[in-house]
């Protein structure tokens, strides 16, 4: 019920539901709209990952042609972060992934 009703919001709030509210959203539950099966999940979040990872990566960047400085501990904290992340995605190092200069 709770996945078929956040369905029916997003859909809502993204203006796909034009006529007929009620029946959107009774037929969102009934028929287990909006339902992810593991794969879609796993899109998802793989897609929460890039997102993670670019913004990550743009402030790695700017400390490395030094528009702005992070200190050690911040740094140090920024690279954990994107080490943890590419590990999630599957790539054993990021900078081995992703190279500067």
């Amino acid at each position: 019920i709770k996945n078929g009703f956040e369905y029916f919001l997003r859909q809502n709030n993204d203006g796909k539901v034009t006529k007929n509210k009620a029946g959107y959203l009774a037929n969102s539950i009934s028929k287990g709209w909006g339902e992810r099966n593991e794969e879609q999940k796993k899109a998802d979040r793989k897609s929460e990952i890039s997102a993670e990872i670019k913004k990550k990566k743009e402030l790695y960047e700017k400390h490395y042609y030094q528009t702005i400085v992070l200190g050690d501990k911040e740094l140090e904290l920024l690279e954990k972060d994107l080490e943890r992340l590419y590990k999630e995605v599957g790539h054993p190092r990021w900078k081995d992934v992703w190279k500067l200069g």
